[in-house]
């Protein structure tokens, strides 16, 4: 069973070849497309991503106690280089693996 971990490792690689779209990277690393729609309802693959662009928006805006207030990730990408979004999808990854939030 894949990981939000995974899918946060997996979309950071795939920056490489799909640029700086944190938010379609997450979801090509589930879907195997960066322009895939989540269904209406929930699935274990769109549970996932809706996970995975959750803890990278965490990250970008770290101390935030209101999450309609945040940055949404791809707001935060504009400008950003590959290496800007990649680290962010790993350091995302580090910290839910280290328990930080």
């Amino acid at each position: 069973m894949t990981s939000t971990i995974d899918v946060l490792h997996a979309a950071a690689d795939l920056t490489l070849t799909h640029g700086p779209d944190p938010a379609g990277c997450i979801r090509a690393a589930v879907y195997g497309r960066p322009d895939a729609s989540l269904p209406y309802w929930d699935t274990t693959e769109s549970l996932l991503v809706e996970e995975a662009e959750y803890r990278l928006q965490c990250h970008v805006n770290p101390g935030s106690v209101d999450a309609n207030e945040d940055t949404t990730v791809d707001e935060w990408a504009v400008g950003r280089s590959v290496a800007d979004v990649r680290a962010a999808l790993f350091a995302a990854a580090a910290e839910l693996e280290a328990g930080v939030r």
